[in-house]
């Protein structure tokens, strides 16, 4: 079409130049068009004008005619500039044609685009309008019509026998990061770059657009670009056909590239070899995956001088950098198809909506090779649903010689995975078919590799699939099957199970070191041996522990526990190092999960008494969930033991705890207080502080004073039966005011915790209400003794009082009343209301 554009306007120059009063070209022009007539047995000054338009490019013909348009009628000089500026944009397209360079989908459209405007006024563009009528009535015949490329002549391109492109009829679908990433990696350093993806998936198409793309910029430094094809079939509407006479071995891949530089060469690798060590060339060698051998392998493990080699390939070298080419987008998919439709007229399709192709593509792949298949299937008049479902001539093209490489570690995880409704994780294959861990990761890696896997991070965890083309393959072609499916599926419908056993495990008091995360079915079934590493390393059986941790790092690389468990074995072993080591990659892996500090800070303590880090970590978890009581706990236990009793207990006050009722928690961290008040008493007396042990002697006493009895437990009563001996002892040497404030408030918790007179058992029997009043003495803010009628005194909280009972109680009225027994075994009231 542009050749037949640029004929019209040679015929209008010609037409507008016959009077002879100027000259229509330009002294540049001519001397242009001489130059790019070298060779030929012309005389530039005697030449006709429609020769020298022949050598000059459309954007010259264009600027001869605006330069010229006083001669045209007005309403031609006023169309022409109108059309100036789509004429000048299609310049690039037209320069891409004319040296034979192939097409975007972009530039074909542009190209119609502008031919179908033009066509618009045939009396301007009477060559144009002809030629785009014949087009749209026969689009076949005008294809097989050549045309001789006008200005070639001044080219100096890069020596190269890169083939015209298969897509010339459609255009090339743009894949620019693919074509970056490509062209990159031809002008790195490494010699041998990979285009891999499975068949149809267009790689031979982006190769030849990025050399193509190389060669119009010059910049790539190759003095020749060598392209041979070891393609064997190709894919008809009907059935593979053979090639014929095609290359299908290294010898004959050696021997095609040494002919292209001469033709009888009696050792073809050897003349190869030196062709690449005495120029730089880039050899492309597409559809490696035909003649792969040990002879190529040999070959590209030392390419020789600055030459490099490019594959197109199905499968993996290995010791090469690759491009991974995947099928299209939905989107490209949708707009490949459309112009395929456009381009072979496919009458049956082009009405067709979206939401009617797209499952037609989503079953062929996304593939480009496929996608004009199913169309020309189409055309040939195929019923579409016919031709994507029962695709086994088209899986068989695209997918046999990759299948046919598998090793055995792959075709056992081929195996599985095909029984597999979704994507699962090197674990869950693990436990499905109680396989040996090392052998499936093989297997994986080596699916993977071959493109016929793919993998996704979902949440915390690896999953892996088969692609569905390759889940195709299996089921239609291959007709793989497990040994033992009905185990297998089996084994897969307890997951759901599991994970609910451990996520409700896991629920529980995360600080508890017997408690493990758990996020995923992985890390469920994980969890499962993990338990049982830690009860072979109870055991004293290190080896057999280290045995399962080491298969869990394999299934579950990033799951922190693993290594927490792993610490625990070295802890157990002795072996302080590792285990510290461990902790390390615990938290470096899941630095947010604050247990994980909390169980070093342990092991720090326990391994070095190093309270200084492990108040550090303590801090850190902190962090992370800044109100855990648990947390604060420890960095309080911390702080006493680092001899910070006041930082000790002004985070124990900074506790908050449920006001509403007892938990065990709160008998612990009075507990806790009890120790650091204790502690910082026997510091101080064995320093001889005499202020300070006044003042601690005071908040000893308040602590004591305020201290609900609910909360005092049978190893805080033998403590401070000890201590009151310490204590009297001081009422000489320090205040004994405060001493025996402290002294007084002890006796007072035992007589409390142990009264005189125990009430009889009939006397507690919950269905017969007994009566009472309050004590006066020792009466507190919130508990006290109430004197039983009949003899004796019992414990009563505010809280087992009805309300406004417990002021009235404490103004003197009687109450009746029922007992239970707390947890230590004590009686105590359990409700009590007004008489």
């Amino acid at each position: 079409m542009f050749d037949e554009l640029e004929r019209d306007l040679v015929n209008l120059i010609s037409s507008i130049s016959t009077d002879g009063s100027d000259d229509a070209l330009s002294p540049d022009e001519r001397d242009k068009a001489y130059q790019r007539s070298r060779g030929l047995d012309i005389s530039i000054a005697q030449a006709p004008i429609e020769t020298l338009l022949h050598y000059l490019d459309l954007g010259d013909k264009f600027n001869i005619v605006t330069r010229l348009k006083h001669k045209l009628p007005d309403a031609h000089a006023k169309y022409l500039a109108s059309k100036r500026l789509a004429l000048e944009n299609a310049i690039p397209v037209r320069n891409a044609v004319m040296h034979g360079r192939p097409l975007t989908i972009g530039e074909y459209a542009q190209g119609f685009a502008l031919a179908s405007d033009l066509s618009r006024s045939p009396h301007y563009w009477p060559s144009l309008s002809r030629s785009l009528r014949q087009y749209n009535a026969n689009p076949e015949a005008i294809r097989a019509r050549s045309i001789e490329i006008l200005d070639s002549h001044d080219i100096v391109e890069t020596l190269n026998n890169l083939p015209m492109p298969d897509y010339d009829d459609t255009g090339f679908l743009p894949r620019a990061k693919l074509e970056a990433e490509l062209r990159k990696k031809i002008l790195s350093r490494h010699p041998v770059v990979t285009v891999l993806g499975d068949g149809g998936n267009g790689k031979t198409a982006l190769t030849l657009q990025t050399l193509y793309g190389l060669l119009s910029d010059e910049s790539h430094g190759f003095d020749g670009i060598v392209w041979v094809s070891a393609k064997s079939s190709t894919l008809t509407t009907n059935e593979i056909k053979r090639i014929e006479n095609a290359i299908t071995t290294s010898a004959g891949v050696f021997s095609k590239v040494a002919e292209t530089f001469e033709s009888e060469a009696s050792d073809p690798l050897k003349s190869v070899k030196s062709l690449l060590e005495s120029n730089k060339i880039l050899l492309v060698i597409d559809n490696l995956e035909t003649v792969l051998d040990k002879s190529i392998r040999d070959f590209i493990s030392d390419i020789p001088g600055e030459s490099k080699v490019l594959f197109t390939s199905r499968i993996p070298i290995g010791s090469d950098i690759t491009v991974s080419v995947d099928g299209f987008t939905e989107k490209e998919s949708l707009t490949f198809l459309r112009r395929v439709i456009e381009a072979y007229s496919v009458s049956s399709l082009k009405a067709a909506p979206d939401n009617v192709l797209l499952p037609y593509l989503k079953r062929l792949g996304g593939k480009p090779l496929l996608i004009k298949w199913f169309a020309l299937s189409v055309l040939a008049g195929a019923d579409p649903n016919a031709v994507v479902r029962n695709p086994e001539t088209a899986l068989r093209f695209c997918l046999e010689n990759v299948f046919d490489s598998l090793d055995a570690h792959a075709r056992k995880v081929l195996s599985i995975m095909a029984q597999l409704p979704r994507a699962v994780s090197l674990e869950v294959l693990r436990f499905v078919s109680d396989a040996n861990v090392m052998d499936l990761e093989r297997g994986i890696a080596s699916l993977l590799m071959y493109t016929i896997l793919q993998s996704k991070e979902v949440s915390t965890e690896t999953v892996y699939e088969l692609k569905p083309f390759a889940r195709a393959y299996v089921s239609r072609v291959m007709n793989l099957r497990h040994d033992d499916v009905e185990t297998l599926l089996s084994r897969f419908r307890s997951l759901e199970g599991v994970m609910q056993e451990e996520t409700g495990a896991s629920s529980n008091n995360r600080y508890d070191p017997r408690v493990y995360t758990v996020r995923n079915v992985s890390e469920a079934l994980c969890v499962k041996n993990l338990r049982q590493a830690v009860y072979f390393a109870l055991k004293g059986s290190f080896e057999a522990a280290k045995s399962i941790i080491e298969g869990a790092k394999v299934s579950n690389p990033s799951y922190f526990e693993v290594y927490r468990v792993e610490a625990f074995i070295h802890f157990e072993e002795k072996d302080y190092i590792s285990a510290s080591e461990c902790y390390g990659r615990a938290i470096d892996i899941a630095h947010q999960v604050p247990q994980l500090r909390m169980f070093y800070a342990w092991f720090l303590v326990k391994a070095y008494n190093d309270y200084k880090s492990a108040a550090v970590e303590i801090e850190a978890a902190l962090t992370e969930d800044e109100s855990s009581p648990k947390l604060k706990l420890e960095l309080a236990r911390i702080k006493m033991f680092q001899m910070d009793f006041r930082g000790s207990l002004e985070v124990l006050n900074s506790i908050c705890l449920p006001a509403d009722r007892i938990e065990k928690m709160h008998t612990v961290v009075k507990d806790v207080e009890f120790n650091v008040h204790k502690r910082n008493l026997e510091y101080l007396s064995a320093r001889g502080e005499g202020e300070l042990i006044k003042s601690a002697l005071l908040d000893w006493a308040l602590f004591h004073e305020n201290l609900d009895p609910r909360l005092i437990d049978d190893k805080m009563i033998e403590s401070i039966k000890i201590m009151l001996t310490k204590i009297k002892g001081m009422y000489s040497r320090y205040s004994e005011i405060d001493a025996h404030r402290l002294f007084s408030a002890m006796n007072e918790i035992i007589s409390y915790m142990e009264p005189k007179a125990e009430i009889s058992s009939s006397q507690s029997n919950i269905s017969n209400p007994l009566r009472g009043k309050m004590k006066l003495q020792g009466l507190k803010p919130a508990y006290g003794f109430l004197n039983v009628e009949g003899g004796g005194e019992i414990f009563i909280h505010q809280s087992a009082c009805e309300p406004d009972c417990w002021d009235k109680l404490k103004a003197g009225r009687s109450c009746v009343f029922t007992t239970a027994m707390d947890p230590s075994g004590r009686v105590r009231v359990a409700s009590a209301k007004l008489e």
